[in-house]
């Protein structure tokens, strides 16, 4: 799905819609059906006429059923329906694209490919104009729920998940945690909430467009993860995504039915005054403009792309307003990120501007112990008018995740790697590591793996080592019957077909029963073999729980026990270093295939800068610093790692995978080289030297490719350099890998033959 089919005009007002009749005074409808002490209190309050109900409230499904709102529990609500027109182009389909002239609470539970723009969330926040336009839906009195499908799961790059994939957070709408149906607990929730409001209080949250503002605070202030209501101003109340079972219905409508139209909630509002900027094809490279992505009243989004360690903004919320004139009070707070490396200092007596500083922060866990890790920082936005919070306000920083970035102590950039990546390994034959565990095993690979575990842990392991023997067996003898049967299955299959077709050119009696014959064979054969397949998987699970299972004396599973150790190895910086005179015979016997990996690999690091090969074939690493690894060099050397132990060290027994930490194209240009600044004896930027799988080149201080340099190494002919991006890939929404060359640079000439 296409984001300019996703954000239509603001202008495409309801007119493209045909709402469903009113048939009848709706005032007279019973509120709600819904029983126990949520029911009873909304009638009751609508009896006595202090709660005005879902009269003029609609509901928008956009996934055509899929995840739809049971209607029962609400007699008033009215559903959006589509004309057969609409219908044939879609307009009833996937994230809305105009503004209903009502107060609609919406969803659609579908996505696209992770590498086609991912939810419909991220689809509107990669996008300046998505941004805006779900603004317009925030203060015109429609909101809507989207599950988040794959964007946002404990993980990377697709093992278990990718981490926050979403370049920003805000109010604007509702995203759940999970996917098809995940949003039922929000939909559910809103329209109770929108019967609670007291009329006069509804009326001029309408009116004034704060329906939505309003909703948020509540949902927020609410949430059954809220023990204090001093966590209203901490992360907890705000995050990226939100769990379905913490909505809580019955204190959400008891909260909206206190508003009085007197205290109705203030509304925030921000504006960048001032900030750091930087110049592409110099701070950055990336066809974009500037590290803006939204600049919207309640979302200020910025992309870290530049090179500066810090950035500022100042930020004013001045405009902020409370319709009952009521004075505000403001507030500021790190809601994600490190409190570390974010300072906000106010720039007037009532904070209501402030200058903030964020230092450049690498991908890290969002809470304490939590395995979901972020790469961006939130600071939230607060008014608050002596009753009443607001909803949040967001000012953002993105820090893409294929960037591995290195500062100085003194704060300056020693190198950026734009192709950072996460390697991994995994245990392809666990038959072959409990023998190469087992206390029989003397070999190099065998003392090496041990070590990474204590004398209890290989104890444990052993014990294992037993039950899996039996429950393997039993897995592959289910496989052979399974396959044996999937062969015959197969064979019945063909028989029929031939069967079908002899029949079709000869109809008669032998032929008819020739198949019918076939058919009952097939259908046999068939059966037997769901069920050897239904033995097989059976066999599969027994397996997998005996590799799953949590240990009580290790408090962890075995699998997660391997796993850590192979973290550790692949993560040794100087595992290749230090082992090299054992890694050579290995690799000496390794198959041509396992051989050219590691070769490739070597290769690889020697053009990035960071390995050369001495004399007598021993290999020596390069660094930037003497007392620690860079954290591009860290990442280079994990890959290596990583070939080595699953081609030469452990082969046949592991395998391993390395992709480029994903960041959606959308919003950053994919590249593959490393760049390596210099500084001249002041601390002033000489320029940089880029490295690639093709060529080593250096740049001038402002970004010109230097030809060539006088014999006291000052260049003296220079380039300027142009950039520009390749096809995207296949399935792959927005640009494709960003590639630069020298202007004027004459093209190749062929060579005469």
């Amino acid at each position: 799905m296409r984001l300019s089919q996703v954000i239509l005009s603001v202008c495409m007002i309801a007119a493209l819609f045909l709402v469903s009749s009113v048939h009848g005074d709706e005032t007279e409808k019973l509120v709600t059906t819904a029983r126990g002490e949520l029911g009873n209190l909304l009638r009751q309050w609508h009896k006595e006429g202090s709660a005005a109900g879902n009269t003029g409230d609609y509901y928008d499904n956009r996934d055509r059923g899929h995840s739809g709102l049971r209607m029962g529990p609400y007699p008033q609500l009215q559903k959006i329906t589509y004309t057969q027109q609409q219908l044939r182009r879609r307009r009833d389909w996937a994230a809305q694209r105009v503004i209903i002239p009502h107060v609609v609470m919406g969803n659609s539970s579908t996505s696209a490919h992770m590498a086609r723009g991912g939810s419909n969330v991220r689809m509107y926040y990669s996008n300046p104009r998505g941004i805006k336009f779900l603004y317009t839906q925030y203060t015109h009195n429609n909101i809507y729920i989207y599950p988040e499908h794959r964007d946002y799961d404990p993980g990377r790059n697709g093992l278990g998940g990718y981490g926050d994939l979403y370049p920003t957070n805000s109010p604007y709408l509702i995203t759940s945690q999970g996917s098809s149906g995940s949003d039922q607990s929000f939909m559910r929730a809103i329209p109770f909430v929108l019967a609670a409001f007291q009329p006069e209080t509804k009326k001029k949250l309408i009116d004034s467009g704060l329906i939505a503002p309003t909703l948020q605070m509540i949902l927020r202030m609410t949430n059954k993860n809220i023990a204090d209501p001093k966590e209203y101003l901490t992360g907890k109340a705000h995050p990226t995504v939100f769990l379905g079972r913490n909505v809580d219905s019955l204190k959400m409508i008891k909260m909206a039915h206190k508003i009085l139209a007197t205290d109705i909630p203030p509304m925030i509002q921000l504006k960048a005054v001032i900030e750091t900027t930087s110049i592409a094809g110099l701070d950055y490279f990336d066809l974009r403009t500037s590290e803006r992505l939204a600049d919207t009243p309640a979302v200020i989004a910025r992309i870290a792309r530049g090179k500066n360690r810090s950035r500022k903004i100042t930020v004013s919320a001045e405009a902020s307003y409370d319709v009952n004139k009521r004075p505000l009070k403001f507030h500021w707070v790190v809601l994600r990120g490190d409190p570390k490396l974010v300072k906000i200092t106010p720039q007037n007596a009532t904070g209501s501007q402030v200058e903030i500083t964020v230092a450049y922060h690498p991908r890290r866990p969002i809470a304490k112990d939590s395995k979901m890790e972020s790469n961006r920082v939130d600071i939230g936005a607060f008014v608050h008018n002596g009753k009443y919070f607001s909803a949040p306000g967001f000012v953002t920083f993105y820090y893409p995740d294929s960037e591995a970035r290195t500062y100085d102590k003194n704060g300056r950039l020693l190198e950026i790697g734009y192709n950072a990546s996460t390697s991994a390994l995994k245990v392809s034959d666990w038959t072959a590591l409990f023998a190469i565990l087992s206390p029989g095993a003397n070999s190099w690979p065998a003392t090496l793996l041990a070590k990474q575990f204590s004398s209890d842990e290989l104890a444990v392991i052993g014990k294992v080592g037993d039950e899996y023997k039996t429950v393997h067996a039993t897995l592959l003898a289910a496989s052979e019957k399974s396959t044996l049967a999937a062969k015959t299955r197969n064979a019945d299959r063909a028989t029929v077909k031939a069967a079908k077709k002899k029949l079709a050119d000869a109809s008669n009696d032998k032929n008819k029963a020739t198949l019918a014959a076939a058919e009952k064979a097939a259908k046999e054969s068939d059966a037997k073999f769901r069920t050897a397949r239904g033995v097989t998987n059976r066999a599969r699970q027994a397996e997998n729980k005996v590799l799953d299972k949590v240990r009580t004396d290790l408090k962890l599973s075995v699998r997660a026990l391997v796993d850590r150790a192979f973290a550790r190895l692949v993560n040794d910086a100087d595992l290749y270093l230090t082992h090299q005179k054992k890694i050579a015979p290995l690799r000496a016997k390794a198959d041509a295939k396992s051989k050219a990996a590691l070769d490739a690999e070597r290769k690889y690091l020697a053009a990035f800068g960071m390995l050369k090969k001495k004399k007598g074939g021993k290999i020596e690493f390069l660094t930037l610093q003497k007392e620690r690894l860079t954290a591009y060099e860290q990442c280079m050397r994990t890959r290596l790692n990583a070939v080595v132990l699953a081609n030469v060290i452990y082969p046949d027994m592991i395998g391993s995978s390395c992709k480029v930490n994903f960041v959606d194209p959308a919003i950053f240009a994919p590249k593959s080289w490393r760049d390596v600044y210099h500084y001249d004896a002041t601390g002033t930027i000489s320029g940089w030297t880029r490295y690639d799988e093709k060529q080593t080149s250096e740049f001038t201080a402002d970004g010109r490719l230097i030809l060539k340099k006088n014999f006291r190494g000052r260049p003296v002919k220079t380039r300027k350099v142009t950039y520009s991006s390749k096809p995207p890939k296949r399935g792959q929404r927005g640009r494709g890998e960003l590639q630069w060359t020298a202007a004027g640079k004459p093209p190749k000439r062929r060579p005469r033959r």
